[in-house]
C-alpha cells in the first residue's frame, strides 16, 4: 500500500531530527568541569570530558597540560601532588623525585641531607648516614671508626687528629689524647694545692681530716697496682691512700693515736679529675679514721666514689657533666654498681646520713 506523499515528507522530516540529534551529541561533548558543551577541541580524560582550560590541578588550580596524577576523584600537576604529599626536601625547598633520605620525620634529597643536614662524623669529618656512635661528649662517629682507632685511658674519646688533635703512649702503656695531655697535672706544686682544695671543700660534707697527716704524689699505672699486690684491677683504678696508724702509750695505756694518710693519684690526668680522685681517696682516709665496722668492698668504694660524685657536682668545670655521666654508666661492679646502689640510697639526703650509715 503506498503511503500518501503527505505522510512520507513527515517520516523523513522525523528521521532527519533524530539524526541530527545523534550526530550534535555525538560531535558536542559536554565537559566534566563545568557542565557546559564543548565546541571545538577538548581533552578526554579517563571518559570524562574537558574544555582545555578547565583541565586543572586541584592544588594550583592551573590547566594540566601535560603529565597529571589522581588522588580520590581530583587530578593534579606531579608536583603538586607531591608537595601534598609532603615529598619536598626540607632544604631547598624543592620537588622531590626518585630516592630521598627520611630523618626525624622530614625528608631530603640525598645530596641536600648530605651537605647540610646530616650529622658529621667527628673522626672522619664525613657525613653519617645510618647508624652511628656516640660518646658521653655527644661526639658522633661511624660505627667503624669504633674497632679501628684507640682510645684515651683518661677520658674514653676516640685518639684521632679531628677530636683530640692526636695522642701519645706513655711508659706504663697508657693511651692518652693530647686533650687530656694538655690538661694534666704536671707540678707537685699544683697537686698539692688541688689536695687542699679538695680538703677544704670536704670539711663542708661534714668529713674531717688533719691536713697535716696527709701527703699526696702522683704516680704511674705500674706503680698503682703494686700497691694492690697480686689482686684483681679495675679499670677504674685512678688512686690509692695508704693509713697507717701510730699508737703512743703512757704507763701501759693508750694515750694517743696518730693517722697519717698517702695519697697516690695518677699522672698524666687534668685537673678536674684529680680532684675527684682526691675526694675518693679522702673518703678512704676518712673511713680508714672512722669506720670500725667492716663493708663489703662494693659498698666502701661505692662510698667513696658517691664522696667524688658529689664533690664534681659542685665543680664549675665545663667537664662536670661528662665525667659524672661516666661515673653513672660505668659496668664495673664495685666503682660502678657499688656507686649507683649508694647513690640511689642517698641521693638527696645529707651526706651525714651517709657517714653514720658506715658508722
Amino acid at each position: 500500500m503506498k503511503l500518501p506523499a503527505q505522510i512520507k515528507l513527515l517520516h523523513l522530516a522525523l528521521l532527519f531530527i533524530i539524526l541530527s540529534g545523534i550526530i550534535y551529541s555525538q560531535s558536542q561533548p559536554v565537559c566534566s568541569q563545568c557542565g557546559k558543551e564543548i565546541a571545538g577541541q577538548y581533552l578526554q580524560v579517563e571518559g570524562k570530558s574537558f574544555h582545555p582550560e578547565h583541565f586543572m590541578c586541584n592544588k594550583c588550580r592551573a590547566p594540566i597540560a601535560g603529565s597529571y596524577q589522581k588522588k580520590g576523584e581530583d587530578y593534579y600537576h606531579p608536583d603538586c601532588l607531591s608537595r601534598i604529599e609532603g615529598l619536598v626536601c626540607c632544604i631547598c625547598g624543592e620537588v622531590i623525585k626518585g630516592q630521598y633520605v627520611n630523618s626525624g620525620e622530614k625528608i631530603f634529597h640525598e645530596d641536600c641531607y648530605k651537605e647540610k643536614a646530616a650529622v658529621r662524623c667527628a673522626v672522619c669529618g664525613e657525613p653519617i648516614l645510618g647508624a652511628y656512635f656516640t660518646n658521653i661528649y655527644e661526639d658522633a662517629y661511624h660505627s667503624a671508626h669504633n674497632s679501628e682507632y684507640d682510645k684515651c685511658d683518661n677520658c674514653g674519646r676516640i685518639i684521632c687528629q679531628r677530636l683530640t688533635k692526636g695522642g701519645s703512649k706513655i711508659s706504663d702503656g697508657r693511651l692518652i689524647c693530647n686533650l687530656c695531655l694538655q690538661g694534666q697535672v704536671s707540678s707537685s706544686i699544683e697537686l698539692d694545692n688541688l689536695l687542699t682544695k679538695v680538703f677544704n671543700r670536704l670539711k663542708t660534707f661534714g668529713i674531717y681530716l688533719n691536713r697535716n697527716n696527709i701527703t699526696i704524689q702522683q704516680v704511674n699505672r705500674t706503680k698503682l697496682v703494686s700497691f694492690f699486690g697480686s689482686a684483681e684491677q679495675s679499670d677504674e683504678l685512678r688512686g690509692f691512700c695508704n693509713s697507717k696508724i701510730s699508737e703512743s702509750f703512757t704507763k701501759d695505756r693508750k694515750s694517743k693515736t696518730t693517722y697519717s694518710h698517702a695519697v697516690y693519684v695518677l699522672n698524666y690526668i687534668p685537673a678536674i679529675q684529680v680532684e675527684g680522685i682526691i675526694a675518693h681517696e679522702l673518703m678512704h682516709a676518712w673511713m680508714n679514721e672512722n669506720v670500725k665496722k667492716t663493708h663489703p668492698n662494693s659498698v666502701v668504694e661505692g662510698s667513696c666514689n658517691y664522696i667524688s660524685y658529689q664533690y664534681i657536682s659542685q665543680s664549675q668545670n665545663s667537664e662536670r657533666k661528662y665525667i659524672l655521666k661516666r661515673m653513672e654508666e660505668s659496668a664495673d661492679p664495685v666503682y660502678g654498681k657499688g656507686f649507683m646502689d649508694i647513690k640511689k640510697k642517698f641521693a638527696g639526703l645529707p651526706t651525714e646520713s651517709l657517714l653514720n650509715y658506715l658508722k
